[in-house]
């Protein structure tokens, strides 16, 4: 059995997978990107299956039959591509007239296909097995395929220069990503031209493309950094699969076929499950031991995946802040945290939980923070002038002292609101472009700095109930806080 077979089973598997948890985390039938990412993965596991049946052809009629569906999955797998990139930027509509062209075009090659126009049957491969042997109008679909390819990547591009923050982090990562897959599909375009370059290069890049992807929609990753470390575990956990578990099968599968004279496909399947069981569990911990030991930071998916339940147990905004409350206390090791949300009926930012701004100055002096408040100001419109979005006092401190009289005001106005409010940090929370409230938290119990790596976090973490909060909005676009309008 090659290692080609084994590992485009564990692939197919966790594809379905990834198919089955994304609809899982959101199952709303209205989420059109999450569909679209469920249809690519599906895509990639049908891909996937039908390359194990072709491997696993005993005889070219039947190696010919799959590798026909094998340019069917992989010409869908373009088609799917495309229609992933157009929801992922919500230009379908404008973009659909080239999208049916595709789909056209991709249908004229599959018709060219079926009917034998672009190969001349299959041939027998040294340590390969059967291999579909190129006419000279294959190159035709490998042209469509490329310029789908291209032609998505352009719209990405074209999005990331009109995007910013965690939209702009994302757009860039699928370029990425999928620049990666495209070397993978180039890799077996080599060998089907008999260019000797490893095969199981095609296998890594679609299971690295699958996995991380899923991160991208499921953690809504913001940065190239989260991206590499989390790619990393997700690369050594497969390599280390691979390693052990192609030894072990390969060890078995000579065992039991000599000994036992046991279908040695069977325990391949069952040890590809295993595999694949085992798969999470050692990614985890191999993650844990990326974000603390290399990049020292803390465990961001486990912490997100907290967040993600708490938010989940919410009804509303004082619901979300509650719920939050004692886990970012935690998380960064202060005694005051809580939320500032904007109440449409009153035109002010209110504290919530209000119960913890008791004994803060806003309180005290019975002030209040208004729309032309500088602090809100900066959140909403100038917080590229802070790394990550995120308002330290520290980080005001150091600049109004560099500053001009003039700029050194508006630093000093800043730093007074969060003074008010008792306040070291705030981490906006967006929707759209407008400012609906920000998180704020006190310095920390050991007098320690904020780091780069905790202003990740709480960008990812505003991120996070910026979503919730949108979900929470009323059909009269207000937000509901408890019985009141915000």
């Amino acid at each position: 059995m090659e290692l080609l077979t084994v590992a485009s089973l564990i692939n197919c598997i966790s594809s379905l997978a990834l198919v089955g948890l994304v609809l899982r985390i959101n199952p709303h039938s209205h989420n059109k990107q999450n569909r679209s990412y469920a249809l690519f993965n599906v895509g990639i596991a049908l891909t996937c299956l039908v390359t194990l049946l072709w491997q696993l052809a005993p005889n070219a009629v039947l190696a010919s039959l799959w590798l026909k569906f094998l340019f069917f999955s992989v010409t869908l797998l373009g088609v799917l591509f495309l229609y992933f990139v157009f929801t992922f930027l919500d230009i379908f509509r404008k973009r659909r007239s080239e999208f049916y062209a595709v789909v056209v075009l991709s249908a004229v090659l599959l018709f060219l296909d079926w009917n034998s126009f672009l190969t001349a049957g299959v041939e027998l491969r040294p340590g390969l097995g059967f291999w579909p042997a190129p006419k000279p109008l294959f190159i035709s679909g490998l042209v469509l395929w490329s310029a789908s390819f291209f032609y998505g990547i352009f719209w990405l591009a074209r999005g990331s220069r009109f995007s910013e923050g965690l939209r702009r982090g994302q757009i860039r990562f699928m370029i990425l990503s999928c620049s990666v897959a495209y070397l993978g599909v180039g890799a077996f375009a080599l060998l089907l031209y008999q260019v000797p370059v490893p095969s199981a290069l095609v296998l890594l890049i679609s299971v690295y493309v699958a996995m991380v992807a899923f991160a991208v929609v499921r953690y809504r990753l913001l940065d190239l950094d989260l991206v590499v470390r989390w790619g990393l575990a997700y690369s050594v956990t497969f390599l280390i699969i691979l390693s052990l578990f192609s030894s072990a099968v390969l060890l078995i599968d000579r065992v039991v076929s000599r000994f036992l004279f046991i279908n040695s496909g069977i325990l391949t399947i069952l040890a590809a499950c295993v595999a694949v069981f085992f798969f999470n569990p050692i990614r985890k911990r191999i993650n844990v031991f990326v974000d603390r030991f290399i990049f020292k930071s803390p465990d961001f998916e486990s912490v997100i995946t907290g967040i993600d339940q708490a938010i989940d147990k919410s009804v509303n905004i004082e619901a979300v802040a509650s719920g939050l409350i004692d886990l970012f206390k935690n998380m960064w090791g202060v005694d005051h945290a809580g939320f500032v949300f904007w109440n449409q009926a009153q035109a002010k930012f209110q504290p919530v939980p209000a119960s913890l701004f008791d004994s803060q100055i806003l309180t005290s002096l019975n002030e209040s923070i208004g729309r032309d408040d500088f602090l809100v100001k900066t959140l909403e419109s100038e917080r590229r002038l802070f790394r990550f979005g995120i308002v330290l006092d520290d980080e005001l401190a150091a600049l109004g002292n560099r500053a001009f009289p003039g700029e050194r005001t508006t630093f000093l106005k800043i730093r007074r609101t969060l003074r008010w409010l008792g306040a070291s940090v705030a981490a906006p929370l967006m929707l759209k472009e407008q400012l609906v409230g920000f998180i704020v938290l006190g310095p920390k119990k050991n007098n320690g700095a904020f780091t780069a790596e905790d202003r990740k976090l709480l960008s990812h973490v505003s991120e996070k109930v910026a979503g919730a909060v949108s979900k929470i909005m009323m059909t009269d676009g207000k937000l509901e806080l408890g019985a009141r309008g915000v």
